[in-house]
């Protein structure tokens, strides 16, 4: 007789959702952190990211570096650019049009606040850059730059060296970049700290006002931002933590024993399809063996779905004996699909007083939905199997 729980946790791997894979091949996929075509290779170690236009993977080599989140976009002339989020993730502009889904145009005056959720820009104790603002278009454009301290650490230093947050929003002016060629190293505006210890988690670009909004989309055109000096944050919100996405969609450490375990098929198989049958056999649901390699011996038909809306009609969850077995029902548990015992018999003969599951618990309709059973029973001359799967509520 198998082990109930060792069969419920099994049983609860098809109700878990599977991450498929997909491709790898556009600006926010390529600066996610995740292996999205399942090649093995991440982010702009992946061929498909390294040939996106405007070399954003040469200038900044690890996709995770770049913003990849809107936070705010205030366009500063009437017309606001349609493809807001076109300055997230890798650099992409492709040199078309300046209105393209790729860049993010500000305006005159416009503002642009970007952050980081897999990272952290921050300063890397030298004289290298630490900072690189994609900009385009054939006008040489000049941005206000400001960022946000991630620490009450680096407020402090920015309070204590006097760069003003002017709009009191959390924004510390830096000053002004221009051009395509926008570096910025954030050790040689502040002064004597070791590689790490300035932090920030979010960017603001404000357009300077210097010609009028009648002329075309003037302004700024960024088209991404990234941090050529950064701390990772790993998906479980630790800096420089270990924690990635693992085969199965879960967020874990390699070394943890749930990594790559959770969606499992009973025969061991990352997000494979086979399943415990009615047989208390691991086959695919499509072998010819699957539920009929225990036709010759006792049997109970147990149905898939039920419909408890008091029609008079499979208003309970019943199972049944062939007519010339004898037969008694051991257990009968019903399960939600977070493993929680919601309703069970014990120890009753087949017949008309059993109170097979109406639906309820607590006296309450459940939600329509798929639960799961672990159903024994003993036949005569002793034998006892059990039985388990799926059944469906309908209403």
């Amino acid at each position: 007789m198998l082990n109930n729980l060792l069969l419920l946790s099994m049983l609860m791997l098809t109700l878990v959702p599977i991450q498929m894979n997909g491709q790898e091949n556009n600006s926010i996929l390529c600066s996610d952190g995740i292996d999205n075509d399942g090649d093995g290779l991440i982010d702009c170690l992946d061929g498909e990211c390294a040939s996106l236009s405007n070399d954003g993977c040469t200038i900044c080599s690890d996709g995770i570096s770049f913003a990849d989140t809107l936070l705010e976009y205030t366009p500063g002339c009437p017309v606001s650019d349609p493809f807001p989020l076109g300055a997230l993730g890798v650099s992409d502009w492709s040199g078309a049009q300046m209105d393209a889904p790729e860049i993010v145009f500000l305006g005159q005056g416009g503002v642009l606040k970007l952050g980081f959720t897999d990272n952290l820009l921050a300063n890397s104790g030298n004289n290298q850059d630490d900072l690189f603002v994609f900009e385009v278009g054939l006008a040489i454009e000049e941005t206000e730059l400001a960022l946000r301290p991630f620490d009450l650490f680096t407020e402090t230093q920015l309070i204590t060296q006097g760069f003003p947050d002017l709009n009191s929003d959390g924004y510390f002016e830096m000053g002004t970049i221009r051009g395509s060629t926008s570096r910025v190293d954030i050790d040689s505006l502040l002064l004597g700290f070791t590689a790490g210890e300035l932090k920030f988690d979010a960017i603001e670009l404000t357009d300077i006002v210097d010609e009028p909004c009648n002329n075309g989309t003037p302004g700024a055109d960024i088209d991404a931002v990234c941090a050529l000096f950064y701390i990772p944050i790993d998906c479980k919100g630790v800096l420089n933590g270990l924690a990635i996405i693992d085969d199965c969609g879960e967020c874990n450490e390699p070394s943890e024993p749930s990594f790559n375990q959770s969606c499992k098929d009973c025969n061991g198989i990352p997000n494979g399809t086979s399943e415990i049958d009615y047989c208390g056999v691991c086959l695919e649901i499509i072998d010819p063996s699957f539920n009929t390699s225990c036709e010759d011996e006792n049997i109970i038909y147990i149905p898939n779905a039920f419909s408890p809306n008091n029609d008079g009609t499979n208003d309970n969850f019943a199972i049944f004996k062939p007519q010339d077995k004898d037969a008694q029902i051991i257990s009968y548990k019903i399960f939600n699909r977070w493993g929680e015992l919601i309703y069970q018999i014990n120890n009753r003969p087949f017949d008309s007083t059993v109170a097979w599951w109406n639906g309820k618990y607590n006296g309450e309709d459940v939600e329509a939905g798929t639960y799961v059973y672990l159903i024994e029973v003993k036949f005569l001359f002793g034998e006892v199997r059990d039985f388990h799967g799926n059944v469906t509520v309908t209403r």
